[in-house]
């Protein structure tokens, strides 16, 4: 029994290394947890976490807690680091931002009390992730640049490489599209250093932050690469359809980006049905939805995307939704509805720094027809000088 615990142990690692985790699951479901000692059930805990939340099962704060219980009062600094690594992600999964960044720094002072650089890396990363969602974008930013620094004298060349195009998706998120570009243009001569799930990545954020600078054509022929990529990748899968969806209503093609997200959205009810997958896509459903003139429909998708966004704290999909709740209120005539709405999304864009979609509110407020034509005038030129 001890011979094939240690070597199911030793399975689901090796899984983990590889990023199979739904392997990962089904080594561990071989192990009796009754069976394992206390030691042996923290470490069960920890791996079947990481593995789940990769997966986008967010329902194992009661199993990630055993592990923290456990290894608070252990000799065992890495596990408890770890540990709480975890726990800071599931938090930020679940839309608690503000528990998350406590939870996280602490797994840092822990990595940093033991030298342990790399695991400060993944710490920065991850809170570099919170502070972006709470609008602290220069913070973000300024982690990220420490991660790659980390990772540089550490000479783990693919991870900096990874980390240079988190930064770009930072970047490119927060409308910095020539900075976003750049850098992805950059990290191409070290693509074939990428494992496959960031190469994925790398062409997704490439082809978005191309397509909102107006390159529809070169963009359809970027995230057209991924399709090279075996359909595992069920997370990124999912990301492609959402990211494709959004070129088709850049392009206004809204037909082909309803059936594209719908598509998504059927993905990712299937891996995680209350994250940004579904939020995101939803609000997109809901903008295609607007351009082909379906109403109802849009009001509908909207709602459903800000459940969603407002559980797990979204703010950009949030303002997103407020955006769409706008233009359906210009449509019914409601000019007070539509004026409040649309203060509300740029008070958030604002806030989160989103630039981008800041100046598109702006340019949609402007030609809504409900404003005077001051209002109007300033507002086209804050849109217009963005765009420039």
């Amino acid at each position: 029994m001890k011979q094939i615990k240690s070597s199911t142990f030793i399975a689901a690692e090796d899984f983990l290394k590889k990023r199979d985790f739904d392997n990962v699951i089904s080594e561990l479901q071989r192990i009796t947890k009754e069976d394992l000692n206390p030691t042996e059930l923290a470490h069960y805990c920890l791996i079947f976490s990481e593995a789940s939340l990769n997966l986008g099962d967010y329902n194992i704060l009661d199993i990630l807690t055993k592990a923290i219980d456990y290894y608070k009062f252990s000799s065992d600094n890495n596990g408890f680091a770890k540990a709480k690594l975890l726990q800071g992600w599931l938090f930020i999964c679940l839309g608690k931002n503000s528990e998350a960044r406590e939870i996280l720094i602490e797994a840092y002072a822990s990595y940093k009390r033991m030298d342990n650089f790399e695991g400060c890396s993944h710490v920065l990363n991850r809170l570099a992730f919170v502070q972006f969602l709470d609008g602290a974008v220069d913070e973000a930013i300024h982690n990220i640049e420490r991660c790659i620094e980390i990772n540089d004298k550490l000479e783990h060349m693919e991870k900096v490489y990874a980390l240079k195009r988190n930064l770009a998706s930072i970047l490119f998120m927060c409308g910095h599209l020539h900075k976003s570009l750049k850098l992805h243009c950059d990290i191409s001569e070290n693509l074939a250093s990428l494992r496959t799930n960031h190469k994925y990545q790398y062409y997704l954020t490439f082809a978005m932050a191309t397509a909102l600078q107006g390159d529809i054509k070169k963009a359809l022929q970027l995230i057209s690469k991924t399709t090279e990529f075996p359909d595992d990748y069920k997370r990124e899968k999912a990301q492609y359809y959402e990211y494709l969806g959004w070129i088709y209503n850049l392009d206004e093609q809204y037909q082909k980006a309803v059936e594209t997200l719908k598509t998504g959205i059927e993905l990712s009810m299937k891996i995680a049905p209350q994250s940004a997958l579904i939020s995101q896509s939803k609000r997109l459903l809901a903008d295609a939805y607007v351009g082909l003139g379906k109403f109802d429909l849009a009001e509908t998708a909207a709602r459903e995307a800000l459940v969603v966004a407002e559980k797990i704290n979204e703010r950009v999909e949030i303002a997103g939704c407020y955006r769409v709740f706008a233009l359906l209120d210009r449509k019914k005539g409601n000019k007070q509805g539509c004026r409040e709405w649309l203060k509300k999304a740029c008070d958030i864009y604002t806030m989160i720094k989103s630039r981008y979609e800041l100046a598109v509110t702006r340019y949609l407020a402007a030609k809504s027809g409900i404003y005077d034509d001051g209002e109007r005038s300033a507002m086209l030129y804050l849109a217009r000088e963005y765009f420039q």
